[in-house]
């Protein structure tokens, strides 16, 4: 399988747990599966399905029970983005090497907010403001590392449920991403971005090539969604040149 290499366009897809929710590609399409059953709910009744799901999640949580399908579906707690710490969960080649990626929050402004939960409350975009109000304030930064394999049996590439323990395989920073201050919800960038761009790991250059069952399932289905938005919005994908 190659990779999409139009550019110099990388694409590094994080989310906030250092492991997947389902070890194999045919338990991923099932996830899929329950997830495109709310895709064309109204949105009221995924709000409240949200919430639902949420507190019913909150409730297993509490006899450490919690539920990463329920998560997936809208049921996870709505903390604030910015202080989350972001994982590959999946591996990728990394030149010579197997690796997985984390992106950490630094300094105050953005460790003090970790773990904060956001009143939603009567606030259909609750999220969208908190942020807007806080990176008006806030120059992120963040450490962009690496966590290498050493060991194929501690660290296996085709089960990503299993969490690469730190103390095996150490994180090492490669970079900080700093963001300046600013309006995170101007029209013009969010139409960009929202409407204009797709993101999937297999964009990206060859030494970065994705590995791994979930990864080559995640393949076509990035693809079938962004060519589904493009078609829906009648607008189509504008890939990033780099420079």
């Amino acid at each position: 399988m190659s990779l999409h290499t139009e550019g110099t366009a990388q694409d590094f897809i994080l989310i906030n747990s250092p492991i997947f929710l389902v070890p194999t590609a045919k338990k991923f399409a099932g996830n899929l599966a329950l997830l495109a059953k709310t895709t064309d709910k109204a949105e009221g009744a995924k709000i409240v399905l949200s919430k639902v799901l949420q507190a019913v999640n909150g409730a297993l949580g509490a006899v450490g029970l919690d539920s990463p399908k329920l998560g997936s579906l809208g049921g996870a707690p709505q903390v604030d983005p910015l202080g989350e710490t972001y994982f590959s969960v999946t591996p990728f080649r990394h030149g010579d090497y197997i690796a997985k990626y984390r992106l950490r929050p630094l300094g105050n402004s953005l460790t003090g907010l970790t773990g904060r939960k956001i009143d939603t409350e009567d606030r259909p975009d609750a999220i969208r403001e908190d942020l807007r109000k806080e990176m008006a304030a806030i120059d992120g930064e963040w450490a962009f590392e690496v966590q290498l394999c050493r060991d194929i049996e501690k660290q296996p590439v085709e089960d990503p449920t299993v969490e690469w323990k730190e103390e095996e395989a150490p994180f090492i920073q490669v970079a900080t991403l700093r963001v300046p201050h600013q309006d995170s919800w101007d029209d013009v960038v969010v139409q960009q971005v929202n409407e204009e761009m797709r993101f999937s790991v297999w964009t990206g250059i060859a030494e970065h090539q994705p590995l791994g069952d979930i990864n080559r399932a995640r393949r076509d289905t990035y693809r079938h969604s962004a060519d589904f938005r493009a078609t829906a919005n009648r607008c189509p994908i504008h890939e990033p040149t780099g420079g």
